[in-house]
C-alpha cells in the first residue's frame, strides 16, 4: 500500500524475489498506479507464466517508463519476449533501455534474434 500511495515514484528496484500468483497480481495493482515510474528492475524474480503476463500489459501502459529490466526470470517463450520488445518500442513510451538477458536457452540464434531486433529499435540491451 505505501508503494501505491507514492504518485511520484520513478524507480522500482524489486529484483532478486520470487514473484509468484498472487504477488503477480499484487504487483500488476501497484504497476498500474505508478504513472511516474521510469525504471522497474524485475530480474531474478521468477516471472514467467500466464500470471506474469498481467505485469507485462501493466508495464506497456507506463508512457514515462525508459528502463526496464527483466533478465533471468523464466520467461521461456521467445515469441513473448518478442512480444514484450514489440509492445515496449511501440508505446508512446521513451524506452531506451530492455533487458531480457538469460529468460530461455533455445538456441544462440533466437537470443541473436532478439537482440538484433532491440537493436533496430535502438534499444539499449
Amino acid at each position: 500500500e505505501g508503494l501505491a500511495s507514492n504518485n511520484e515514484l520513478e524507480v522500482l528496484k524489486i529484483n532478486d524475489n520470487i514473484i509468484k500468483d498472487t504477488s503477480c497480481i499484487e504487483l500488476h495493482g501497484l504497476i498500474n498506479k505508478l504513472k511516474k515510474l521510469k525504471v522497474i528492475d524485475l530480474s531474478d524474480s521468477g516471472l514467467g507464466g500466464e500470471n506474469s503476463l498481467e505485469i507485462f500489459n501493466s508495464l506497456i501502459k507506463i508512457d514515462s517508463l525508459e528502463e526496464v529490466y527483466l533478465n533471468y526470470n523464466e520467461i521461456e517463450e521467445k515469441e513473448i519476449q518478442l512480444s514484450i520488445a514489440d509492445s515496449l518500442s511501440k508505446r508512446k513510451n521513451k524506452l531506451k533501455k530492455l533487458f531480457l538477458r538469460g529468460n530461455f536457452s533455445e538456441s544462440e540464434a533466437d537470443e541473436e534474434e532478439i537482440q538484433e531486433m532491440m537493436r533496430k529499435m535502438n534499444i539499449d540491451k
